[in-house]
């Protein structure tokens, strides 16, 4: 059996079927015995390739939604509205839906926090987060290095101290 993604090729010997016995023109061949063998081929070949044929359909898809989607959002993000106070009433002057977008993203990203950020911008609070995790992990390892030199010297010195002590009790100097 020769496999590929989009086709299978399957040659039987229906004479090895049977043993050896080779079939006689006249007789025909078993069909539960042949969708047996279909369905073992199938469940064979689906066993091989289908997580493979999943896998590629979920990108497939993926990408297509994907397009779909940028392609929507560049064709909303176009278009113009026009801005309306709460009875529906024309309120300023038509705007295109990509400014109002950018316009909200700046005052989101450069608006002052009073909370627990201490006055911060949600840039500035970014940005020292990571400082800080980046700091700590520098000096968990500068730690952690100097724990383990600290641990050597300690096993070292240790060591000669045991020596010398059984050294000692020994008589040996």
């Amino acid at each position: 059996m020769t496999t590929d993604r989009n086709k299978i090729t399957l040659d039987i010997d229906l004479s090895q079927l049977f043993y050896g016995e080779e079939l006689k023109g006249d007789e025909a061949f078993p069909l539960p015995l042949l969708n047996g063998l279909v369905k073992e081929i199938a469940a064979n070949y689906m066993r091989e390739v289908g997580a493979d044929l999943r896998r590629e359909a979920a990108e497939l898809v993926r990408a297509a939604i994907k397009e779909q989607s940028s392609t929507l959002v560049e064709q909303v993000m176009g278009q113009v509205f026009q801005p309306t106070d709460y009875y529906g009433n024309p309120k300023g002057e038509p705007r295109a839906i990509r400014d109002v977008v950018v316009e909200e993203a700046v005052k989101y990203l450069t608006k002052k926090d009073s909370g627990m950020n201490g006055g911060k911008t949600v840039v500035e609070k970014f940005l020292a987060d990571e400082v800080q995790r980046a700091f700590n992990s520098e000096l968990k390892s500068a730690v952690s290095a100097a724990k383990q030199q600290v641990l050597d010297a300690v096993q070292a010195e240790g060591a000669k101290v045991l020596s010398q002590t059984i050294a000692n009790m020994a008589g040996i100097r």
